[in-house]
């Protein structure tokens, strides 16, 4: 089991399974996606500033825009514990 770290969520693969759980208020959103589902992982590079943002794009639906609301899309601000977590998840995943 591989556990990823995002802003507000956590990237947990199990086998041929993506658990994409977002801490929420209340609740915690929880997503199980088939690893096979994963068709591209697109990457925004992040600033001096501004957060990195990976998205996944799932059985070759047209990609959305990278926002914070998107379900799909994870924030890594540009903190030590995030890029390496960004990294090894993209590498991960491709």
């Amino acid at each position: 089991m591989e556990t990823y770290k995002a802003q507000s969520a956590e990237v947990t693969i199990d086998g041929g399974v993506l658990t994409l759980t977002r801490k929420k208020i209340g609740k915690d959103d929880v997503r199980r996606i088939p690893l096979a589902a994963v068709t591209d992982v697109r990457v925004k590079p992040g600033g001096r500033l501004a957060p990195a943002f990976l998205q996944l794009v799932l059985n070759d639906e047209p990609p959305a825009d990278m926002t914070t609301i998107e379900p799909n899309t994870l924030c890594f601000p540009r903190v030590a514990k995030y890029n390496a977590s960004l990294e090894a998840l993209h590498s991960r995943l491709l």
